[in-house]
């Protein structure tokens, strides 16, 4: 137990005779103080006991008994709760203390395993995303790889087209050639079907010449090296709609073509896509009394898509993806001629340009193109 100061102990002596012999409220107060000095001094119930008991045999050996004994000791026993009342109102305010701590610690502990289940599911996000963004990775590096590989296959195949086309150029040279002058010095040792043959010959042969510079002219469109800038597609459209009047001045068209519309991309590459967007709008309006063709542009998902559109023979919407694939015709060459690699080379410039193309129309209602860049 404690040493008890002996200062308090006889303060407390002091203070319990006077209430003893004088009582009042001072004095009960007073007892109070005391309970909170020895409190204040970290002492506890037993020795504040100690410290009332030999007060009570001192006072007690002071005071004679006497009838007045048992109100003696009942007063000092109100003294001495008096004096404990600090203790109970810490005892208290501890045990509300204890239950508010022992109510939060209960909370804490909750929390803590929600945080850790928490931190359980984050990660395992974080290891699925890094297994995301690994595998993320690999696809990269192989859409890199097929990349590089189609792009080689792809270089290979416009060499071998080139390649191919131009060694067919020679031999059908010669067969023109020959055709030419068997027309032209021996028709008179041939009769009609022979002359017949012989024009068939020649006819194919141009077709055949036709079609082999088209395809050079598409592989040359892939291959050749872009120069962007500023292009003035209102003023290209114009000088070809002059160059197509002027090849046929007979012809009854109206161009409509909208000012101010202008693009990034390549001037070369974008001449040959309305050469052959306005050159076929020419071509399948060739059967209308008054042709159509208007060349504009409009709002499409967020970007401006042009158009050339016209009134002539159109097409079935449901061979529409068919139109610019290569050899492609929905028109027989008697109707309209043509070798059916035009719109591929459009196609191939617009996707250059990093743009798409695409067709509207229906049978003998005009057709549409247009083309973002």
């Amino acid at each position: 137990m404690k040493e008890v100061p002996l200062t308090l102990t006889d303060q407390y002596t002091a203070a319990l005779k006077a209430y003893l012999t004088e009582g009042g409220e001072a004095q009960l107060e007073h007892a109070y103080e005391l309970g909170r000095c020895a409190m204040a001094e970290g002492m506890g119930v037993l020795e504040l006991a100690a410290i009332y008991h030999r007060s009570l045999t001192v006072v007690l050996a002071q005071t004679p008994l006497s009838q007045e004994s048992q109100a003696t000791l009942d007063a000092a026993a109100n003294f001495y709760t008096e004096s404990l009342s600090p203790f109970e109102m810490a005892q208290r305010g501890f045990q509300e203390a204890y239950s508010s701590l022992h109510k939060l610690n209960g909370e804490l502990a909750k929390r803590a395993i929600e945080l850790k289940r928490a931190n359980g599911m984050l990660a395992r996000e974080i290891r699925e995303h890094e297994r995301a963004e690994e595998l993320i990775r690999g696809l990269n590096v192989e859409l890199e790889h097929r990349a590089v590989a189609l792009e080689a296959v792809n270089r290979e195949l416009e060499a071998f087209n080139y390649s191919v086309s131009h060694d067919l150029r020679a031999p059908l040279r010669g067969i023109e050639g020959f055709s030419r002058v068997l027309e032209e010095s021996y028709a008179e040792v041939l009769d009609d079907r022979g002359k017949d043959c012989l024009r068939r010959v020649r006819a194919a042969s141009q077709r055949m010449s036709q079609l082999i510079e088209d395809l050079l002219d598409l592989s040359l469109m892939t291959r050749a090296e872009m120069r962007r800038a500023k292009v003035d597609l209102s003023a290209l459209a114009r000088s070809i709609a002059a160059e197509l009047q002027q090849a046929e001045p007979e012809r009854r068209v109206v161009f409509q073509i909208q000012d101010g519309l202008k693009a990034e991309g390549d001037a070369r590459l974008l001449h040959v896509v309305l050469e052959n967007l306005l050159g076929n709008a020419w071509k399948f309006t060739g059967k209308r009394l008054s042709a159509e063709i208007a060349l504009g542009a409009t709002h499409h998902d967020g970007g401006t898509a042009f158009y050339v559109r016209d009134n002539g023979e159109g097409f079935d919407a449901a061979y529409a993806d068919k139109l610019f694939a290569v050899f492609q015709r929905l028109h027989s060459t008697s109707e309209f001629p043509g070798t059916g690699v035009g719109l591929a080379t459009v196609q191939r410039i617009i996707h250059r340009h990093g743009g798409r193309v695409w067709a509207e129309g229906a049978v003998d209602q005009g057709a549409t193109f247009y083309f973002t860049l």
